[in-house]
């Protein structure tokens, strides 16, 4: 798994990422999600980036944490979920 995929996926790690003190935590983190990465100043741009901080990203880092490349899911209002004839359902966009 790469940065790009654990913003995407773990949403709630990322939470608690935001919640290191420092960038020794944020690795410790990082390894337990066998988070892969390049070297040492693509983890220190992405904890920068976490705590609200400069620094700059690559554009598929910046894209995924904006929510541009998220999840291929997305929540839909049952109201507006039907079933069709062949069995398949629908959703009637608003």
């Amino acid at each position: 798994m790469n940065f790009k995929e654990f913003f995407e996926t773990h949403p709630g790690e990322v939470e608690k990422a935001k919640g290191c003190k420092n960038i020794e935590e944020f690795k410790k983190l990082v390894e337990k999600h066998g988070i892969s990465y390049k070297d040492e100043e693509e983890v220190k741009s992405a904890f920068n980036f976490i705590k609200g901080e400069n620094g700059e990203l690559s554009d598929d880092l910046l894209e995924a944490a904006s929510g541009g490349k998220g999840s291929p899911y997305m929540e839909l209002d049952k109201h507006n979920v039907y079933t069709n004839d062949d069995g398949n359902q629908i959703y009637k966009k608003k």
